[in-house]
């Protein structure tokens, strides 16, 4: 997933989310409060929370991918794979766990962004899990 919320700096410091469109994200950024609400606590805190994973994981599965029936992750992967006409597993959504440490580096890297005038070094634990 590119790191959506820098929405206006479209950085490609973590791109992994196929066959979606930057364009139509931030499409969805500007007319969905949700969407919005999704994202405003990614990048306030090292390591992310358990609520901020949660809430990037909803996130992907209604706004990168469109899914607003399922429940879960697993749920959104079985859909998506059901749809295609023709079986590709690049264009499948991320499994659970490569979409947690993919969102993790996303809090991570938001986290720069929102604290940019930090002089000090990130501990060791704060980082531990994320690169």
């Amino acid at each position: 997933m590119h790191n959506t919320t820098s929405h206006s700096n479209w950085c490609d410091h973590n791109s992994g989310c196929y066959e979606t469109s930057k364009k139509l994200i931030v499409e969805c950024l500007e007319k969905s409060k949700e969407a919005h609400d999704l994202l405003a606590t990614c990048g306030m805190h090292l390591p992310a929370t358990q609520d901020v994973i949660s809430d990037l994981e909803q996130f992907v599965m209604r706004y990168v991918y469109g899914d607003t029936k399922s429940k879960t992750l697993a749920d959104t992967r079985a859909a998506k794979w059901t749809a295609q006409k023709k079986k590709n597993t690049i264009r499948l959504v991320p499994d659970q766990d490569s979409l947690h440490q993919h969102l993790a580096h996303t809090n991570y890297l938001a986290y720069l962004l929102k604290h940019y005038k930090l002089q000090n070094h990130l501990s060791q634990s704060a980082m531990d899990g994320i690169l």
